[in-house]
Formats: structure tokens, C-alpha cells, sequence
């Protein structure tokens, strides 16, 4: 291991286990956080976890690191990113604070992608990190947390919305998915140079829309030389029980309501189409925010062109906007949020 200063010996600790439970020597991966004396700051044991001889193992290295190493379980699967078998899953669940599921082939690239989200590597370019406090809060908030990941990356003029947008889709593919979550952890990446302040607000804007209010979000962002030139990348790893009984545990209301799922479609004018604009939510939070219904405010934000914007606002009419008056002007209908996420930009 390496590292400097105050983070000196601050590591990961990441056990790979097998079908039959033989765990190889556990793989050290130093990052910059406080230093914790030797020991490890997060553990993670990754493997076939639905075998019993790797789960049996996988709960015996947890349960060897309980003096405040956070826990990750990574279960490898073979066919969809879906749960371990129910007969291991308790146990799992029981012994880590956290529990994801991955398609065979993509365990190293998860945990790769998760450890440059939530933690500065030693070397890595990454000029804003998240705050360990924070994602040792989000990690053991509930013991057995499960983790809905999604993965975004695009290039071009709207890469940064497509981006978010792809990594959204794909963390929302099952179930409540974001929305209940308790605590997201973003990740942002471009080619070196090539990262802007405008694109980094326009991607958290767009994954701050979706997640519930409560819920505390950290955000970490660097270049990436292995990226192509233009490219832009969006990590998104959710903690949350992500069942019907937390949903309604957590009292989502129509204010609660996701902003692209808050309107009625058969409400004047918010029709089929506009609840299908993946824009809507980020324009809605947008509006709500500033308290301001100005087309050129969505366009220059969300960068797109002046007819968007303006089906946009049009769709808000009788959800948070009034119809125009003499003026032409839109009265804003609901009071401005302040969120109350934990990320510092």
C-alpha cells in the first residue's frame, strides 16, 4: 500500500471468493481517507453468493471485520441483476451493511466504478471526492441495504444529460428504484480537460429530481484519461430497502411525488407525451427551484432549444404553473425546496 500524510494507510480490503467458499489472499487498495490505524475502511467480499460454501465464507470475513469497516457483499449471478437465493439472502443481509447484485463478467468493473464514486484512489485525478462521514452514513444507515447501481455515458452536445439520464434509466429499471432510496452516491466523469461546471449541475440536477427529498446524496468528480475525447460518464449506486413497505414507510405523497410522475395525464395540459420527456422532471425541479417559469432559463440549463423549453412549461400548466396571465407571464404555484443532501460541490 501507499499513501501520504494524514490518509496513510487508509485501504480497501477485497476478498474474491469462489463457488466452493476458497477465498484467495484478500486484494489491499489504498485510497485517500482518514487513516484508521491498519485497518480497513470498507471490506468487500465478492462471489457466486447463491453457492452456500460461498456464502458461508463470504459472512465469515464479515464477521471478522466488525471494529467499523463498512461491509459490501458483491453476488455474482448468472443470468440479470437480481437478488441471491432467499435461503442465503438473510444471511447476507444479516452480516453486511450493504448487499449488490451483478451479472457474471462485471464484478471487477462494478467494484471498480464503486470504489472511484465513493472513494479518492491514491493517484487519482479527482478534484472533488466524497465526504467519507457521508458515505459511511449512507453505508450503515440499515444493516442489509440492498444497492441498485446504474451506469451512464454519452459524448456530444447533451452528453451530460444522456448520461444521467442512462444511469437513471438503469437504477430505476426495477421497482421504486431511486426513489426509495435512502442515500445516493454520484459519480461523475469526463475526459481529461473537458468537464464543465454547467454539465456537472445539469447531470446532479437531473439525478436529484428523481431520488426522494429525504434522501442524502454525495457526488464525486474527475477526469478519466481512459475516457475518448468528448466523453462523459454518470455513476449512480442507490442504498435503500427498495420494497412496496419502505416506499410507504417513507409517506411519498402526490408532493413527494417523482416530478415526471407527479402529473395526471388527463389533467389539462399534461398530456401523454409531455410525462414521456425525459426532461420533464429536471424542468419541473428546475422551475420549483428558481420559482421562475423563464424559457430561457430551461433552455440555457437543460440545453436544449426554444421549442422544448417551451412544451415544457406548457406541460406544467395546472401542476406547478398557472396558466399565462395579460402579460403573458406563468405564476409559479408551489413554494421553493431547499434539498437537504449532504453533497458539497
Amino acid at each position: 500500500m501507499k499513501g501520504n500524510g494524514p490518509f496513510a494507510g487508509s485501504f480497501v480490503e477485497l476478498h474474491e471468493v469462489g463457488a466452493d467458499g476458497h477465498a484467495a489472499a484478500p486484494e489491499m487498495i489504498p485510497v485517500q481517507a482518514p487513516a484508521r490505524s491498519g485497518t480497513p475502511i470498507l471490506v468487500i467480499a465478492a462471489g457466486p453468493f447463491a453457492y452456500a460454501a460461498a456464502s458461508a465464507q463470504a459472512v465469515r470475513i464479515a464477521r471478522r471485520h466488525t471494529g467499523g469497516a463498512l461491509r459490501l457483499a458483491v453476488v455474482e449471478i448468472e443470468d440479470g441483476p437480481v437478488a441471491p437465493d432467499e435461503t442465503h439472502r438473510g444471511e447476507l443481509e444479516a452480516a453486511f451493511d450493504a448487499v449488490v447484485a451483478v451479472t457474471r463478467g462485471r464484478r471487477r468493473q462494478l467494484v471498480s466504478r464503486l470504489l472511484r464514486t465513493i472513494l479518492r484512489r491514491d493517484g487519482q485525478d479527482q478534484p472533488v471526492g466524497c465526504d467519507w462521514d457521508d458515505v459511511s452514513h449512507i453505508l450503515g444507515t440499515s444493516r442489509g441495504a440492498a444497492v441498485r447501481f446504474g451506469c451512464g455515458h454519452a459524448t456530444g452536445g447533451t452528453r451530460a444529460s444522456l448520461a444521467a439520464l442512462e444511469a437513471i434509466r438503469q437504477a430505476d429499471s426495477r421497482g421504486p428504484g431511486l426513489r426509495a432510496a435512502h442515500g445516493v452516491c454520484v459519480g461523475i466523469r469526463a475526459a481529461s480537460t473537458t468537464i464543465g461546471g454547467s454539465e456537472i449541475k445539469e447531470a446532479i440536477h437531473l439525478v436529484r429530481a428523481r431520488v426522494h427529498p429525504r434522501a442524502a446524496i454525495t457526488m464525486s468528480i474527475g477526469s478519466e484519461s481512459a475516457l475518448e475525447d468528448g466523453a462523459f460518464e454518470v455513476d449512480i449506486f442507490a442504498f435503500g430497502q427498495f420494497d412496496a413497505a419502505e416506499l410507504a414507510r417513507q409517506g411519498t405523497g402526490a408532493d413527494d411525488a417523482l416530478p415526471d410522475q407527479a402529473a395526471d395525464p388527463e389533467a389539462p395540459g399534461q398530456g401523454k407525451e409531455a410525462l414521456r420527456d425525459p426532461l420533464y422532471g429536471a424542468a419541473r425541479s428546475l422551475v420549483i427551484r428558481s420559482q421562475r417559469a423563464s424559457i430561457s432559463l430551461v433552455q440555457r440549463h437543460l440545453r436544449i432549444g426554444y421549442g422544448h423549453a417551451c412544451r415544457l412549461l406548457e406541460s406544467m400548466e395546472g401542476d406547478i404553473l398557472s396558466a399565462p396571465g395579460e402579460d403573458g407571464k406563468r405564476t409559479v404555484l408551489v413554494p421553493g425546496q431547499t434539498p437537504q443532501h449532504s453533497w458539497r460541490p
